[in-house]
């Protein structure tokens, strides 16, 4: 031994002791006299575990791999290999092995089975991970933090159930961890179960109040479950703490979309777009607020953005489609129209038979079916007489109100929607007809009366002297519009008061409240005449004009070719083009748009002066 003083065994305890006592620096040097003279295992995994202490990685990767060199069954250096190469290098696939190879020597290492599904869930190989797990918790059940992450792994396979119950297993075992409450929070969210997601994410900011992620979860909690206002200032909160927080920014966004703030709604996507030019969703929120804001164009061109940059997500084809149309782009608009059947509502029929596309129908019966409302069946119904020549039989499929009108157009058959259709070679559904059919700006179909309507005798309640108008003022379709083109009855008594006319409701739908003030105002209930579209027109017939809101009626009075005026929203549907007072679906309408959001008084008082006239013989055009 001459020269050296300490048998190799007692520096190697030497070393140990210094690594006890947190003399890193004095381990790490006996641990390297030692290997000088006795190279062993023991001695490079003290040295690797000197030098993770000492923040030096490589070194310790360095001195693991040399103690494997010696023994490659050496268990310890296997394993502070795995976590240095996973944990420090940001390798976890190099890790693998190193993991298993420690288990195969100890096959009962609980932290080896829960940092080897740590390494497989960083790799994205959840089975392989929930199956390390698993075994790590048959040995040991009380680990919170192999419990969190199989959390984790089973939630991102859906298996919500099994994940919770992870996740509230290792709050019990070690409660205020935040992270775990932000993530089963998340969890409640998808459950649909908005108060149990806001306390878990008020219990993960109880935890640790700098938590960012959880108090943008518990403003999108807010959100969902309708506390605007309380979501409004969690999603501030967001802001400042990170003021280039994308998610919040789009959130406030959409929900001042939601509360018809626009201008500031713009200003939110413009501030997330000047971080992220290529934010798809930011450029389709800001053109839906400029379209609402009155500037089409600007909002086109968003729409083209954001179609381009999420091109899979058929809302945005969609409402690219309805400006496109909105502007008269049929074309085009007519083409991402079609993207309406893509939505999670869908409703295109499957058949064997293909879909029409504009092939020759010479010998073939073309089966069309009813879409979307009631409305737009009646508008489109004028393609069916266009295409009748064409093909040997034309089978229309109509919702049940609709069917004995639709009975009345020439050079169909008529169905109802809930029957089984006779044999057919082709079908279609009806609104993509002007698609197929190549109409545009120039092939503009000429308008004439597609309903013929038979002949009935008039009803007592029309023999009066003066001029007889029809009045509808709500639609109670179920749509995203419905809100905004219905106007209320209260807004109609400078009408049914101040004009020398015989108003008549042909409102289908009304409250007792409602019908009372109609009584009062002296209008004539056509409720109880009408059980479907064709009692409807054939009141319209006997009437000499109608005035009403966007909805089915105007459809059907302005079908008819009589004298109809629409009151419009201030960005009215797609169909109404863009701040026409006519249309070229319907050369007796004329259209009286609010001229400014919400303000249906203006609206009426233009409508007032107009029917003045008309009441006194003047010309209203």
């Amino acid at each position: 031994m001459g020269i050296f003083p300490w048998r190799p065994s007692s520096l190697l305890k030497k070393a140990w002791q210094h690594y006890q006592q947190q003399n890193w620096l004095a381990a790490q040097q006996v641990a390297q006299q030692l290997l000088e003279t006795s190279p062993q295992p023991e001695a490079y995994y003290l040295l690797g575990l000197t030098a993770e202490q000492l923040a030096q990685p490589l070194n310790a990767k360095s001195a693991y791999e040399s103690a494997i060199a010696l023994d490659a069954w050496y268990a310890p250096a296997h394993y502070r290999l795995a976590v240095v190469l996973h944990d420090l290098l940001k390798q976890p696939a190099a890790a693998l092995p190193h993991y298993q190879r420690a288990l195969e020597v100890k096959p009962d290492w609980v932290e080896a089975h829960s940092n080897l599904g740590n390494a497989y869930l960083d790799l994205g190989t959840i089975d392989a991970a929930i199956a390390c797990y698993q075994k790590a918790l048959s040995l040991n059940p009380d680990l919170p933090i192999t419990l969190y992450n199989l959390g984790l792994c089973l939630h991102s396979q859906g298996k919500l159930t099994e994940a919770s119950a992870c996740y509230e297993q290792s709050l019990y075992l070690e409660p205020g961890v935040a992270d775990v409450h932000n993530n089963l929070g998340s969890l409640y969210l998808e459950l649909k179960n908005y108060d149990g997601a806001i306390a878990q994410f008020e219990a993960a900011l109880a935890a640790n109040p700098e938590l960012l992620v959880a108090h943008y979860n518990l403003g999108y909690a807010l959100h969902l479950k309708g506390n605007l206002s309380a979501a409004r200032n969690r999603y501030d909160e967001v802001l400042l703490r990170d003021n280039k927080h994308q998610q919040a920014l789009l959130q406030l966004g959409q929900l001042c979309l939601s509360e018809e703030e626009f201008t500031a709604a713009i200003g939110y996507y413009q501030r997330c777009l000047s971080l992220d030019p290529l934010n798809g969703t930011a450029h389709a929120g800001l053109a839906t607020a400029l379209l609402e804001t009155g500037d089409p164009q600007a909002a086109l061109k968003h729409f083209q953005q954001a179609v381009h940059l999420t091109p899979t997500v058929p809302e945005v084809h969609l409402n690219y489609a309805l400006v496109l149309l909105l502007l008269g782009h049929f074309k085009e608009g007519w083409q991402e129209y079609e993207w309406r059947w893509q939505q999670a509502e869908g409703g295109l029929r499957q058949y064997p038979q293909p879909r029409w596309q504009g092939q020759s129908l010479q010998g073939k019966t073309l089966f069309v079916y009813s879409e979307q409302g009631m409305g737009d069946c009646i508008q489109f119904a004028r393609f069916l007489p266009l295409l009748a020549p064409h093909a040997q039989r034309i089978i229309v499929a109509a919702y049940p109100p609709l069917l004995r009108l639709f009975e009345t157009i020439r050079g169909i058959e008529v169905i109802s929607t809930e029957a089984p259709p006779p044999p057919f070679d082709y079908h279609t559904p009806l609104l993509s007809l002007p698609r197929f059919l190549g109409m545009s700006k120039e092939r503009f179909p000429k308008f004439s009366p597609y309903f013929q309507l038979p002949t009935s005798p008039p009803q007592p309640i029309f023999s009066v002297a003066k001029p007889r108008f029809g009045l509808v003022w709500a639609t109670h379709s179920n749509t995203r519009t419905t809100a905004k083109r219905s106007c209320p009855l209260a807004e109609w008594q400078p009408l049914l008061r101040g004009l020398d006319v015989q108003w008549y409701s042909l409102q289908k739908e009304r409250s007792c409240e409602e019908a009372e003030a109609l009584r009062q105002a002296g209008v004539i209930d056509c409720h109880p005449y009408m059980t479907d579209f064709l009692d409807t027109a054939l009141l319209i017939q006997q009437l000499d004009a109608v005035v009403t809101i966007d909805t089915a009626v105007a459809h059907l009075a302005a079908a008819l070719g009589k004298p109809t005026w629409i009151l419009l929203p201030f960005v009215a549907d797609w169909r109404w083009f863009w701040q026409r007072s006519d249309s070229p679906w319907y050369p007796s309408v004329q259209l009286i748009r609010q001229p400014q959001r919400n303000d249906w008084s203006g609206a009426i008082a233009q409508l007032y002066q107009i029917l003045r006239n008309v009441s006194s013989g003047k010309s209203t055009r």
